[in-house]
């Protein structure tokens, strides 16, 4: 089946969780590949679908969406077939893919990569912080390593891994 799907965006986490999920699914879709920082975002195009000129942003047809986990929630509550992705159909189990999927974009991403890119990888851009890259990365390697224990003892480990 056909679909009118445009991502805008690559090179970041952010876009990649989106083109990920489209891949997941299947689905064919065209690829605006600008990034962020380069210009391409300030485009007159590219405001009138976003004026906040952030990336990744997900068209389909004319509804437009932004906001990588909001994109992938609605890819999977629009496109998602359960014999091919998992798809939670009850509350609690939604709440439980929401959980992993908030604490990546927000404590891993967020409070983690974020910081450590900004500081360290773009210090020219936005200045060099070497006790904020630290910190983030201390930060990100505990949450990592709790992560790791939950997955290893829970739901999410087959016998075979």
């Amino acid at each position: 089946m056909a679909h009118d799907l445009t991502l805008w965006g690559a090179g970041t986490s952010r876009t990649m969780r989106a083109h990920w999920m489209l891949f997941e699914l299947g689905l064919e879709y065209d690829s605006r590949p600008i990034q962020a920082r380069s210009g391409e975002t300030l485009s007159a195009e590219f405001l009138r679908i976003n004026p906040r000129h952030k990336i990744p942003v997900l068209q389909d047809g004319s509804f437009v969406l932004t906001e990588s986990a909001a994109i992938i929630q609605y890819l999977n509550e629009t496109f998602a077939d359960s014999a091919r992705l998992y798809v939670p159909r009850n509350a609690r189990e939604r709440a439980a893919l929401g959980e992993w999927c908030y604490f990546i974009a927000t404590e891993l991403d967020t409070a983690g990569l974020y910081i450590m890119r900004r500081h360290d990888a773009l210090k020219t851009t936005y200045g060099d912080a070497p006790v904020a890259v630290e910190s983030a990365r201390q930060y990100f390697q505990h949450n990592l390593e709790a992560m790791a224990a939950r997955i290893k003892d829970g739901e999410y480990c087959s016998a075979s891994a």
